[in-house]
């Protein structure tokens, strides 16, 4: 044979050889690359996970979408979508990884709710995977601190009650607060609806004691309701000014006070007399000792005001300008004028206590029976009257 065909004919099958090794490299390659595909396939339907759009404070009327990680088939059966414990829904396609949820029914507050997909068929390999994820509803806060605090006494009739909360509460929430005995009250919302201040319509009781209970209600739910807080506070007993007192020493006729009586002088003894609230009180180191209605100077006669001292103790002294006896007179100025009980004639007859509170005297400071012994013990001469308004 011609050594150049020879030489030919090896080349050509070497050629050959080369194709085909190529040609089954190549089938090999496709064949593994479709592997892999079908392999990235089935671990992407095998692995379907779900993600919702919202999960937490899901309320009534809310839409929750959900994404699928992968395609789903048309032939999903809708009604293999279950939430327990049960709540009603809406479920419908917006494209094969997306459905919605929208809930019909008024979920439970502080509620956990499990979505499952039952049986989902995937584009593909129609695997019929099951999903389980979880939705929950709104959540009621906790008391973070009241006021007044349970147990609290000498309460003022006119507090106000502040709740503060841990959390904001919902929208679709409310506070139920209920008082025993019941009062009717005004809500102030705070800002971002973790503070409420309630004020009552009208002044609370004296030396009462209120229970309370503050509950959280579900607009959406009206069987509803989480108690938060019960307790109880106490208002306080007013301070009060006496008239005067009968045979037993008990206060006959008494009034409250129902504005701020604060001292002038901070140590020892001293007597006040306000002559706006025809009131007379008494103090030691700054504490008030008690407080008496008087009447003092009428017009034309007016009780001096200014700063004063006792200067004359006299149990029962007589009034030859007036005729009539003054009983526990102190005297603090030098043209007449003095604190004692409501005055009395030869004849028996007394002043009667109706005057009190009105300015009826003739520039002296009366006092009831009683309260004018009470003053005329407790001072002693040089003691310091301030009369003011």
């Amino acid at each position: 044979m011609n050594p150049k065909g020879q030489i030919k004919n090896e080349k050509m099958k070497k050629q050959k050889n080369a194709t085909g090794i190529l040609f089954v490299l190549g089938i090999v390659a496709i064949i593994f690359y479709g592997a892999l595909v079908v392999w990235d396939v089935y671990q992407r339907e095998n692995n379907l996970t779900v993600f919702l759009s919202e999960n937490n404070n899901v309320k009534k009327g809310d839409e929750i979408i959900v994404d699928f990680s992968t395609k789903i088939s048309g032939r999903f059966d809708l009604n293999q979508i279950i939430i327990e414990p049960p709540l009603d829904f809406q479920a419908r396609f917006l494209n094969n990884r997306q459905l919605s949820l929208k809930v019909t029914g008024a979920p439970s507050p502080d509620t956990k709710y499990n979505i499952i997909f039952k049986k989902i068929p995937t584009f593909w390999l129609d695997l019929n995977k099951n999903l389980t994820t979880g939705i929950y509803s709104v959540q009621t806060p906790n008391l973070k601190a009241i006021s007044p605090s349970d147990g609290t006494s000498e309460v003022a009739y006119d507090t106000k009650i502040k709740i503060d909360l841990d959390e904001p509460l919902a929208e679709n929430m409310f506070l139920e607060v209920l008082l025993s005995p019941s009062v009717k009250m005004n809500v102030v919302e705070g800002a971002g609806r973790k503070t409420f201040v309630l004020v009552p319509e009208k002044k609370l009781l004296k030396s009462q004691k209120y229970e309370m209970t503050v509950t959280v209600r579900y607009q959406d739910d009206e069987s509803f309701g989480k108690t938060i807080y019960q307790g109880f506070f106490v208002t306080k007993i007013p301070p009060q000014v006496v008239y005067n007192f009968n045979k037993d020493g008990v206060p006959a006729k008494t009034e409250d006070i129902t504005w701020e009586i604060a001292p002038k002088i901070a140590e020892g003894k001293y007597i006040d007399i306000d002559l706006t609230h025809q009131v007379m009180s008494i103090f030691k180191d700054g504490l008030r000792k008690g407080s008496y209605k008087i009447s003092s100077g009428k017009r034309g006669m007016n009780t001096p005001t200014g700063s004063f001292r006792v200067f004359s103790k006299v149990p029962r002294p007589w009034s030859a300008k007036y005729g009539l006896y003054m009983p526990y007179y102190l005297g603090f100025t030098y043209q007449g004028h003095g604190i004692h009980e409501l005055p009395e004639w030869p004849s028996g007859y007394k002043e009667g206590a109706n005057h009190l509170g009105i300015p009826v005297s003739h520039g002296c400071v009366r006092l009831g029976v009683g309260p004018a012994k009470l003053v005329y013990d407790f001072a002693e001469k040089g003691t310091p009257v301030v009369v003011h308004y």
